[in-house]
């Protein structure tokens, strides 16, 4: 990695680089959940941000922005694929 992409060394800017790096990841290997597959990893990995999530945590905290990414993820695949009516 080259120099300019790394954070600066203050807790803040990690931060910051964690969050975006988590929300680049997060759209460009899944804008959209394309298979069960997909979707069964995506439901796992809710679960495990679950427990580490709470309505006092921030919404700069990389693990609530996951989970808001992916739980709307979820949300998308399973009202397209498993839809009542």
């Amino acid at each position: 990695m080259t120099s300019y992409l790394r954070p600066h060394r203050s807790s803040r800017w990690q931060l910051f680089y964690l969050i975006l790096v988590k929300k680049v990841v997060i759209k460009k290997s899944m804008a959209m959940i394309e298979n069960e597959q997909q979707y069964n990893w995506a439901v796992a990995r809710v679960e495990e941000l679950l427990p580490l999530v709470d309505e006092n945590t921030p919404c700069t905290d990389a693990n609530r922005i996951e989970l808001e990414l992916l739980s709307n993820l979820v949300a998308d695949y399973s009202e397209k694929h498993f839809s009542i009516g």
